[in-house]
């Protein structure tokens, strides 16, 4: 693991800090002394996870906390907790979403297709409203958000309607914010993984996982980490003229077609 960047003292928050890519993002600022709050909805697992990267990295400024990004209050609530505790927050991280349920486009259901908005776009627009503010009154910040390559094209197998369309909205929001966050010294940007190697991803099952990977022309799914690494990079100060981009980590997918 790189360690150029320290955020020694810097406070970050992880929105889906319990799930594969956001453990392995919390564990990569963690290492770099930051003070890291991974937040979710399952608490208890998110106890375990905060306990596994202190142990991990040796930093004891690792906390877990709850949050239901789809409701307004709950994150109104997270970003007050933050701020009495830690005082104010450098780094927000919205590493959570859903890979929605997978169903042709002509019959996907309501129900899903607003709780996938709910979680991935929605969650998203309030998680970057409510600590944007934060950041405001201390002069400045970095959001991160997670995307996806999924943003911006579709699969020829399709079932993944409500995902693309709210992974979309997350490039959009990226990019809204950006702009409008832009002349208090906040940066904001996304990060669009291709196909990353996580338990979902893996639960699909070895035929599938190869199918994936014979897409990419680096012939592998990402690793977490190698994620991770990005966020990092554009939280940090390396990436300070960097704003309203949607980073493709994708080995190299959207470089081709056929």
């Amino acid at each position: 693991m790189c360690s150029t960047y320290d955020f020694e003292g810097k406070v970050v928050v992880v929105i889906g800090g319990g799930g594969d890519i956001g453990k392995a993002i919390s564990r990569a600022f963690a290492a770099r002394k930051a003070k890291v709050i991974i937040a979710s909805r399952d608490l208890e697992k998110l106890e375990k996870v905060a306990e596994e990267i202190r142990s991990a990295t040796g930093n004891p400024n690792v906390v877990a906390m709850r949050v239901d990004v789809g409701d307004e209050e709950s994150v109104i609530q997270l970003a007050r907790e933050v701020e009495s505790k830690f005082g104010t927050v450098d780094v927000l991280v919205c590493a959570h979403g859903t890979l929605a349920t997978r169903k042709p486009a002509i019959e996907y259901p309501l129900k899903d297709w607003e709780e996938a908005i709910r979680i991935n776009s929605t969650g998203v627009m309030l998680a970057c409203r409510e600590f944007s503010k934060i950041m405001i009154k201390k002069g400045g910040g970095k959001i991160v958000n997670i995307s996806s390559q999924a943003s911006s094209r579709a699969v020829r197998w399709g079932g993944t309607l409500a995902y693309h369309a709210s992974k979309a909205a997350v490039d959009q929001i990226t990019r809204a914010f950006a702009a409008e966050l832009a002349p208090y010294g906040i940066n904001v940007n996304a990060v669009a993984p291709a196909w990353v190697e996580t338990k979902a991803i893996l639960a699909r099952g070895p035929e599938a996982v190869e199918r994936l990977k014979n897409l990419i022309p680096l012939k592998r799914l990402a690793k977490p980490e190698e994620i991770a690494e990005v966020v990092v990079f554009l939280a940090s100060p390396a990436a300070s003229f960097v704003t309203g981009q949607i980073i493709l980590v994708d080995g190299g997918l959207s470089a081709v077609y056929g």
